[in-house]
């Protein structure tokens, strides 16, 4: 078995193929190609071709390397090169990857909500996700099981819950209306409720606004989210159109005629947690409509119980 008096932090390849150590929190020096992203990884690809990425990178080649150590955990199975997983630091890792320098690495071994806690904390203090990305991050969470509820997971990070379900519900905006953003990173938190409201509200309206802005020239973020939103108020009035009083010509319904329309037609509509709700009766039953990114997966089965309870 290898032995060492000192901490070496050249990088020797003989060494990394024997498995991964854990130097009690010391950096080391990595051949980056021996490091893989992680799989809870919360970037969007245009995280690396921004402004901020080349000045990162004019930063770590002026500095022969990066200053921050990335943290990483061992493999427990290598992968082709890879020995290592990061838990936090893609940007700096990306970084020294396309420069060809290694990278200083802090190894520690975590489990798997230890990483995404730490890598979901540490990329919001260094430099901040966009809400779509924080929603996709908590969306593959929670799908995963890695966390049980939508409480537990905001506990865990340190983050209100409100914050979390709407970055969640810009996570799970229709692939259509975030294509009509230059990049989904545009969307901000401001704009999860008018941009869920607008799909519950006109959803054909709104899809096709969304496909013939992702089809033209780019445009600010403010004017695609009133794009949609104009698409999504004009649907519902060419859904509702106002009646036409005293029309020449038009037959007034009957007594009887009126009393069936009314009580195949009706409806009423409301808001449930921001969320427009509509029940209808169509003659034959009653309808509940709302968006279907309003009520994440997990908590459907809190529904069907609710349901079953209230008719008895």
């Amino acid at each position: 078995m290898r032995r060492t008096a000192s901490l070496d932090l050249s990088f020797d390849l003989d060494a990394a193929l024997e498995g991964p150590r854990v130097p009690d929190g010391k950096p080391l020096l990595l051949d980056p190609r021996t490091v893989r992203a992680s799989r809870w990884v919360n970037r969007h690809e245009t995280s690396f071709e921004d402004a901020d990425f080349e000045e990162l990178k004019t930063e770590i080649q002026g500095a022969g390397g990066n200053v921050q150590p990335i943290k990483v955990r061992p493999l427990k199975e290598p992968a082709g090169e890879a020995r290592y997983e990061i838990v936090f630091g893609h940007r700096r890792h990306r970084a020294c990857l396309e420069l060809g320098v290694e990278v200083a690495a802090v190894v520690e071994e975590v489990g798997d909500q230890q990483l995404w806690a730490q890598m979901e904390r540490e990329n919001r203090a260094r430099a901040n996700l966009s809400a779509w990305e924080q929603g996709m991050m908590y969306v593959r969470a929670l799908e995963s099981g890695l966390f049980p509820s939508m409480l537990a997971l905001a506990r865990a990070i340190g983050r209100s819950q409100g914050d979390v379900s709407n970055a969640i519900a810009i996570a799970r905006l229709p692939t259509e209306v975030v294509a009509a953003f230059g990049s989904p990173r545009e969307i901000r938190f401001s704009d999860a409720k008018a941009l869920k409201d607008a799909v519950a509200q006109a959803p054909e309206a709104v899809m096709e606004a969304a496909k013939e802005l992702a089809g033209g020239d780019l445009m600010p973020a403010s004017q695609v989210l009133k794009r949609l939103t104009d698409a999504a108020l004009e649907g519902v009035r060419s859904s509702n159109p106002p009646a036409q009083a005293g029309a020449a010509g038009a037959a007034k319904p009957g007594k009887g005629q009126a009393q069936k329309s009314k009580s195949v037609a009706s409806e009423r509509r409301f808001k449930a947690g921001g969320c427009p709700v509509v029940i209808a009766d169509d003659g034959h039953g009653a309808v509940v409509r709302f968006a279907p990114n309003a009520l994440p997966r997990e908590r459907w089965a809190e529904l069907e119980k609710a349901v079953k309870k209230l008719l008895g």
